[in-house]
């Protein structure tokens, strides 16, 4: 399965494109269009796919069509991306057409066609197919705040390089809740000691990416929802609310 060179025909809407992205993948998922061992190839313009694979033209994350979070969309895994041969396609008889602004006129559609140029061809496979471990793996980083209990609090508050080992702990919890290589690190963020009764809260950033895992924004939250519980139940910690953080407030 084919895709070119996708574009929504407006300048400028990064977020049409993604979404362009993301409905060609779960189209693929829907229909059933990769065959047992099929995958999808999707070309796109240096710099738009968001991965090390754009060389210079490569930009900041955020400002890319993403096309690893939107494959995932489908269930695909973005697992490879090799320069597009242009001379190849042109020996083939492929020519670029150009947008809308140009539609019906040859002149100005030429001139307007997209730039194959240093254009990169990402391969996308079923998660759990051979081979479907992605060099890019999408991350995300959610935190949690927890009451700790006594088991820490008290050396929490009393010595600062106990951050590491309780941050490890965390770690611990969290792979034993979701798998080892969906959750990278985690980090301590934050420590208050309520001066009122000295009750000890942390802030815990964890950080998650699966390179062999379709991993969209929604499946993260699910996976940081079992983290949350798990890490709570492991560490006997208390899950601090939103309720607690406006009662905290002045």
């Amino acid at each position: 399965m084919l895709f070119s060179f996708p574009h929504c025909g407006r300048k400028g809407r990064i977020q049409l494109n993604r979404a362009l992205l993301a409905d060609f993948a779960r189209s693929l998922q829907r229909s059933g269009a990769l065959a047992a061992g099929g995958a999808a190839e999707v070309t796109l313009a240096a710099g738009q796919g968001g991965t090390g694979a754009d060389g210079s033209a490569r930009r900041v994350y955020g400002d890319s069509w993403m096309l690893g979070l939107q494959a995932a969309e489908g269930g695909l895994v973005l697992c490879d991306a090799e320069p597009f041969d242009e001379a190849r396609w042109t020996a083939l008889g492929y020519r670029p057409s150009g947008h809308y602004r140009g539609l019906g006129q040859l002149e100005r559609t030429m001139d307007k066609r997209f730039r194959t140029v240093a254009g990169v061809v990402h391969t996308l496979l079923p998660e759990g197919s051979p081979g479907a471990v992605s060099p890019w793996p999408q991350c995300f980083d959610y935190d949690a705040s927890f009451w700790v209990g006594r088991q820490w609090s008290g050396t929490l508050a009393g010595d600062p390089q106990a951050a590491t080992p309780f941050a490890e702990a965390a770690l611990a919890a969290a792979q034993a809740a979701v798998g080892p290589e969906a959750v990278h690190f985690v980090r301590l963020v934050n420590l208050w000691q309520r001066p009122e009764d000295g009750r000890v809260s942390v802030c815990l950033r964890f950080s998650y990416a699966a390179a062999a895992q379709a991993v969209t924004t929604a499946r993260a939250l699910l996976m940081h929802e079992a983290v949350k519980s798990g890490v709570a139940q492991a560490m006997q910690l208390l899950l601090r609310t939103r309720a607690d953080a406006v009662a905290a407030c002045p």
